[in-house]
C-alpha cells in the first residue's frame, strides 16, 4: 500500500489507525486489493504487510492487543450477510473466527483482554449482551433489547436467498412470508429499501430500527409478503461492486429494485398488480425515483423523510458518491426525483418532519409543488417539529402507513 491512494470513485478513510512500537508503525485498513482488509506499515508508508486478504471484507478493527501481538476485528468471511470476530496476528497468520455460527456480533474487549462483552443478535432474535472470559466461555447474560419475550411472539421467520436479475448478476435477498403461506395463493408484496451506497440491509441481524423489522413481522401477519433486496453499489462486496453507486446513485439502485418487482410478478404466489415499495431518508429517495422514473412497475409507494435531490443535500456525503456538481451536472439530473415527475402515476403517501435537519423538508417541499403544479395525486402526513427519526410520533406513522398499504394495494 503506497502513501498515497487513488480510486476511481471515492476512497473510504475510516478511524481503524492504531499506532504500535511507540509510534514506529500502524495499523489501518484499505480498499486498495478490491474488499477491505487490514495492513500494518511503517510510518513511511514504504513497509507494508497484508493481515487479511480474500474476497471479503473487514468491516472495523475492535481493538489491537500490542502485549499478544494480536488485532480483533469484525468481517464477513464466513458469510456476506453475517458479522463476525476474528482475531489474527500481526505476521497475518493464526487467521480465527471468535464468534458463533450466524447472525451479526461483535465484542467490547476489557482493557487488559481478559474478558469481553458480546453483543449478538440474529434476523429473528432481538440482541443480546452477554460477558465472556477471552477463551470464549459464557459468564452472565447481562441483558436484551428488546426484551428477549419478543421471540414468544410466534413471529414470521425470514428467509435469505439470491435474486438473480434478467442481466445475470446476484443480489442479496431476504423474504417474510405469511403464517399458513399457500404457494398457490396470490400475495400482495411490499418491497422495503434503501439501496444507498455501502449499505447492507440483506442482513443475519435484528433490524429493531424505529420498529420497522416487527412492523413488516406485522405485515406478514396481516397477509403480505415482505421483501427486501441489496441492489448494486451496496455493500460487503467488495469497491467494484459498491462503486457502481458513484455519478448516478439511482441508477442501478432503481434498476434492480424494478427488477425485484419483476421477480416477484414471476412467482406464482404473487399478485403481480399488487406490489408496493417503501423506504425511509435514502429509502424514501429510492421509492420516489421507483414511483416516477419506474413507475410501471409498482402499484403503490411510501416515500419517509425523501432526498429528491442531491443538489439540496449534504455536500459532504453527497459529492463523494456523485463528484463535484459543475463536473457530473448530468449524473446529479440523472439521480434527480423531479426529472421523472412527468412519470408520476399516483399513490404516493409522503412523510416528512418539519424539523428535519439531516433531509431537509424542502426536499418534500419541491416534490409537493411540482406534483400540485401537474395536478397529481398523492397523499401527505407532516409532522411538526420532529427530526428525520420522528421521535414520538412512531405509533402514528405505522398507523397512518398500515391504513395506506390497506386502502392502496
Amino acid at each position: 500500500m503506497a502513501a498515497t491512494q487513488t480510486d476511481p470513485a471515492w476512497v473510504d478513510v475510516t478511524d481503524d489507525l492504531n499506532f504500535i512500537d511507540d509510534g514506529e508503525r500502524f495499523i489501518w485498513t484499505s480498499e486498495e486489493s478490491g474488499y477491505r482488509h487490514i495492513y500494518l506499515l511503517s510510518n513511511d508508508g514504504e513497509q507494508k504487510q497484508p493481515l487479511t486478504t480474500g474476497e471479503w471484507e473487514v468491516y472495523e478493527i475492535l481493538d489491537v492487543d500490542e502485549d499478544r501481538q494480536v488485532v480483533y476485528f469484525t468481517g464477513n468471511k464466513d458469510n456476506v450477510i453475517e458479522q463476525h470476530v476474528y482475531r489474527v496476528g500481526f505476521d497475518g497468520t493464526g487467521l480465527q473466527r471468535l464468534s458463533q455460527p450466524g447472525g451479526w456480533t461483535t465484542f467490547d474487549f476489557a482493557y487488559d483482554f481478559a474478558h469481553y462483552i458480546q453483543q449478538r443478535s440474529d434476523r429473528d432474535t432481538p440482541a443480546q449482551w452477554s460477558l465472556h472470559d477471552i477463551s470464549g466461555e459464557q459468564l452472565r447474560v447481562l441483558g436484551a433489547d428488546p426484551p428477549s419475550d419478543v421471540t414468544t411472539l410466534n413471529l414470521p421467520e425470514w428467509e435469505f436467498f439470491t435474486l438473480t436479475t434478467t442481466d445475470g448478476t446476484d443480489l442479496n435477498a431476504v423474504i417474510l412470508k405469511p403464517d399458513n403461506f399457500n404457494p398457490r395463493s396470490k400475495y400482495p408484496t411490499v418491497i422495503y429499501a434503501y439501496g444507498g451506497p455501502g449499505s447492507q440491509y440483506v442482513t443475519d441481524r435484528w433490524v429493531g430500527s424505529r420498529g420497522r423489522g416487527l412492523w413488516h413481522q406485522y405485515l406478514a401477519q396481516e397477509g403480505y409478503v415482505v421483501l427486501t433486496v441489496d441492489n448494486r453499489g451496496t455493500g460487503g462486496r467488495g469497491k467494484a461492486f459498491k462503486n457502481l453507486a458513484y455519478g448516478d446513485i439511482g441508477k442501478w439502485a432503481v434498476h434492480d429494485q424494478i427488477e425485484a418487482s419483476k421477480w416477484v410478478a414471476r412467482q406464482g404466489w404473487a399478485n403481480p398488480d399488487r406490489i408496493a415499495i417503501w423506504g425511509w431518508s435514502g429509502g424514501g429517495y429510492l421509492t420516489s425515483l421507483c414511483l416516477t422514473a419506474g413507475t410501471e412497475y409498482f402499484k403503490c409507494g411510501i416515500a419517509v423523510a425523501p432526498v429528491t435531490d442531491f443538489r439540496l443535500y449534504d455536500t459532504a456525503w453527497t459529492e463523494r458518491y456523485m463528484g463535484l456538481l459543475p463536473d457530473n451536472q448530468a449524473g446529479y439530473q440523472s439521480a434527480d426525483v423531479l426529472s421523472y415527475v412527468d412519470s408520476y402515476q399516483g399513490n404516493l403517501l409522503l412523510v416528512h418532519g418539519t424539523g428535519d435537519d439531516n433531509v431537509h423538508p424542502q426536499h418534500s417541499w419541491q416534490f409537493i409543488q411540482e406534483l400540485t403544479t401537474r395536478n397529481m395525486p398523492f397523499d401527505l402526513m407532516m409532522y411538526p417539529g420532529k427530526d428525520h427519526g420522528l421521535p414520538g410520533v412512531q405509533y402514528h406513522l405505522y398507523d397512518k402507513m398500515t391504513t395506506f398499504l390497506r386502502e392502496n394495494l
